[in-house]
């Protein structure tokens, strides 16, 4: 048995005081329920909260009597019992045992009068372990909520806690114990997002959304594992109500490729936020990579020649916002002189198993505006008019087939170029990219979703 000693407040019980617990908020000790004037009791209330996973369901007996809650189960808690004040040892005995088989004993706990306290065995139960709390709203403004965060989630150490609500996370409560519990400065009714830092590297590995309260309201939060070892919170509210808030789903990351399009530039390394490591290096003309995930969030970018280092970054994107669970992909394209990039977003949602998407984009600085032309079959047809360099478009989803596409960069209705694209399976989106090489030939690029480059030359007449 694991016994553990509580003295919550400052006073000096009866040592033969016992309750008689009555759920109507009347109760009676063994004088008659007052003392021999007639004066009412002095009460306190007292409830238990079952936080150890692995644990049955328990008893709980008060000064070796009860049971006074009976049968509760993991992750549940009892009403509030009123008993009177005076010194109580609880015993935690499995559901059908007798305080005789306590596995968890809090004793010599001081209740004093009107005083509401919460007791909580927690943690797995080879190492059970009790904590009890004063629960207290005095001062509580009634426009603001007082929130007791309690850490019982066993095999997971010291953790920072931190307040995600809005754009600017900040710290609640740093270095917290396995076994300790803090109140919180009081905190204006509102909804609110908590994380949860494990590894102290300033980035909460897990957050969960706390739906608003009433203001007023004084909550108990604590901090759980399952029996599986799976986080999550207990909210124990006044009414003696639990909610068990799961935590939010990982954000989606965002993915991210890059292709070099730029027909007279060396090889390039491409830095990320300032970071002086190259995140991608030695890329060549018309190579790209595959999709990399990245946090959802905006990310500078500067492409320099390989092994220059940052300092001389020829192209700076100061700002290119990526979403979580989206794709994109970032091209460097034109001639040194006046290099630029792109970003295109990769969206195959939607798309059918017999179909094919294509996104075009016209990156041949050797060219001016172009129509692009479906001529498969001999019927010709326009894909795109006057399209300026530099722009996309994403085409119509088309049929399983292999084409012919045309160029037309003078503007009289006749392709000066074609190409031929062999056939995809279905459900491929595909970036087709129009790039002139350093000997101004127009070729046509295919990037493909699983990362290769396919470069298409134009058809001999």
């Amino acid at each position: 048995m694991i016994t553990l000693l509580f003295s919550l407040v400052a006073c000096t019980p009866e040592e033969d005081s016992k309750p008689v617990v009555d759920d109507s908020g009347t109760t009676t000790d063994d004088t008659g329920g007052g003392d021999d004037t007639g004066a009412p009791a002095e009460n306190a209330r007292i409830r238990v909260l079952h936080l150890s996973p692995d644990a049955p369901a328990v008893d709980v007996f008060a000064n070796g009597e009860g049971p006074v809650v009976d049968g509760l189960s993991f992750p549940n808690g009892s009403d509030y019992l009123t008993v009177p004040v005076g010194s109580y040892t609880f015993d935690v005995a499995p559901d059908g045992g007798s305080a005789m088989d306590a596995v968890l004993s809090f004793e010599n706990v001081a209740l004093e009068k009107d005083k509401a306290y919460t007791a909580i065995a927690y943690g797995a139960v080879a190492s059970i372990a009790g904590m009890a709390l004063v629960d207290s709203s005095d001062g509580l403004a009634a426009t603001n909520i007082r929130i007791t965060v309690a850490h019982t989630a066993a095999g997971i150490g010291e953790v920072d806690i931190w307040n995600l609500t809005g754009d600017t996370p900040s710290p609640l409560l740093e270095n917290v114990p396995y076994g300790t519990s803090a109140t919180l400065p009081d905190l204006p009714a509102a909804a609110y997002r908590v994380g949860f830092d494990v590894n102290n590297d300033a980035n909460p590995d897990v957050s969960f959304a706390i739906p608003q309260l009433p203001g007023g309201t004084q909550v108990n939060l604590f901090a759980v594992n399952d029996a599986e070892g799976s986080p999550f919170l207990i909210a124990q509210l006044p009414d003696s109500s639990t909610v068990r808030i799961d935590p939010e789903p990982p954000p989606q990351a965002a993915n991210l490729r890059v292709l070099h399009l730029s027909p007279d530039a060396p090889n390039v390394d491409i830095f990320v936020n300032g970071d002086p490591t190259a995140a991608i290096s030695n890329l060549s003309f018309l190579s790209g990579t595959s999709y990399s995930p990245l946090p959802g969030a905006s990310y500078a970018f500067d492409i320099a020649p390989a092994g220059a280092g940052i300092s001389s970054s020829v192209l700076n994107i100061p700002s290119l916002a990526l979403t979580g669970g989206e794709y994109y992909s970032a091209v460097a394209y034109g001639r040194v002189s006046a290099l630029t990039a792109m970003a295109l977003s990769d969206d195959s949602r939607g798309l059918a198993a017999d179909r094919i998407r294509v996104q075009v984009a016209h990156t041949a600085a050797a060219v001016g505006e172009v129509d692009i032309w479906n001529i498969t079959g001999g019927q010709a047809s326009p894909l795109l008019e006057n399209v300026p360099f530099g722009a996309s478009a994403v085409l119509p989803d088309l049929p399983v087939a292999a084409y012919e596409v045309g160029i037309d960069a003078n503007n009289d209705g006749s392709p000066d170029l074609t190409y031929s694209i062999p056939e995809l399976p279905g459900g491929t989106f595909v970036n087709l990219f129009a790039v002139s090489d350093a000997d101004d030939q127009v070729w046509l690029v295919a990037w493909l979703p699983d990362g290769s480059v396919v470069p298409i030359s134009a058809n001999m007449f």
